[in-house]
């Protein structure tokens, strides 16, 4: 038989990881039960004005507007119904033309009640959310979780050169060795999204390319745009022909902010007649959209990072950080297969 200190650490092993697998299901489901009962709770308080399941069958386009809300709704890649603010855009005034903080929270309920049950939601505050105490009792109150979202922000100043107010060392050297090499051009949007593609590492991760893909264009070729497209490519050589995109960024424009909304980058050469993608392509991107929110009096806000990009920001020795809101619901449903050949075929 098997010693008694060899089957101890197994049978510990199983007591501990069994349950809590088991406890961390029941807490989701919990919290998602409770959480669609409230939104469920908050329709029926407001019949007359709740959303009916939305047939997107019939919708033309993602965008959509109730009362203080400009929403974007669509089917993902893995088949829910996904929903949030517009792109480049936060969530602002959704209590405006109210004067007491009971009206504020009614109007807002009412306004709650009019997304549709069956989506997934997340709408992002900045720091000066008006009405911040209001907004975070009704949202939760619907079925809403409230969580700190952090980012990073950069304000300089009208017409300055970023380069200038960036502290001398690495960071400072190696943008002014990307300017040298490198020449900043546009992109099309269906040709970023390709180049998006083909830089993923894990190619079976969609990051709901197809949603954004068809909000983003519809944000570029909005009058006056909403977005555009900066990337970087090394310079022309001397037998005339274009060197491939080493790295575009998506810009979000709004009337206080440009938005970094996403980033992909070359990670090795294309066969062997392509040089390799420049190291300091993605960093010179970042000063040149710094300094076109110089030449509109706009900050540039990075719209949340990773570990990794908040280390690469912070070597700018120009970015602060600030914490605003994130208010989110979770929908565990999938959309009819018919909604999927519709946006997929």
């Amino acid at each position: 038989m098997p010693a008694l200190q060899e089957i101890l650490p197994k049978v510990k092993k199983l007591k501990t990881a069994v349950p809590w697998h088991a406890r961390a299901f029941s807490r989701m489901f919990l919290k998602g039960a409770i959480s669609d009962f409230k939104f469920y709770v908050n329709q029926q308080l407001h019949r007359d004005v709740a959303a009916t399941p939305v047939d997107l069958r019939k919708v033309g386009t993602y965008e959509f507007s109730n009362g203080s809300f400009k929403y974007w709704l669509g089917p993902t890649e893995k088949g829910g119904i996904r929903g949030g603010e517009m792109p480049g855009e936060y969530m602002q005034g959704v209590c405006d033309g109210q004067i007491t903080n009971q009206a504020k929270y009614d109007h807002l309920m009412k306004e709650l009640a009019r997304l549709p049950r069956q989506a997934s939601f997340a709408f992002a505050a900045h720091a000066n959310l008006r009405d911040e105490s209001v907004v975070r009792a009704a949202f939760k109150a619907a079925g809403f979780s409230v969580k700190k979202r952090t980012t990073l922000i950069y304000q300089g100043q009208p017409g300055e050169d970023p380069i200038a107010s960036m502290e001398k060392g690495n960071a400072k050297s190696n943008v002014m060795k990307g300017r040298r090499d490198l020449d900043v051009t546009t992109m099309d949007i269906d040709d970023y999204f390709a180049f998006y593609r083909r830089n993923l590492l894990d190619r079976n991760s969609h990051f709901f390319l197809d949603v954004d893909h068809k909000l983003m264009k519809d944000a570029v070729h909005d009058h006056p745009p909403r977005a555009e497209i900066i990337a970087a490519r090394r310079k022309t050589g001397n037998d005339g022909k274009p060197n491939p995109i080493d790295a575009a960024i998506v810009l979000g424009i709004s009337d206080e902010r440009l938005t970094l909304m996403r980033i992909s980058f070359r990670k090795a050469a294309e066969g062997d007649t392509t040089p390799p993608p420049h190291s300091q392509a993605v960093k010179m991107l970042v000063v040149e959209a710094m300094k076109r929110a110089n030449e509109r009096g706009l900050i540039l806000d990075v719209g949340g990072f990773t570990p990794g990009g908040q280390t690469v920001y912070e070597r700018f020795g120009v970015f602060e950080q600030e914490d605003g809101l994130l208010f989110s619901r979770r929908k565990l449903s999938r959309v009819p297969h018919y909604w999927q050949e519709r946006y997929w075929s």
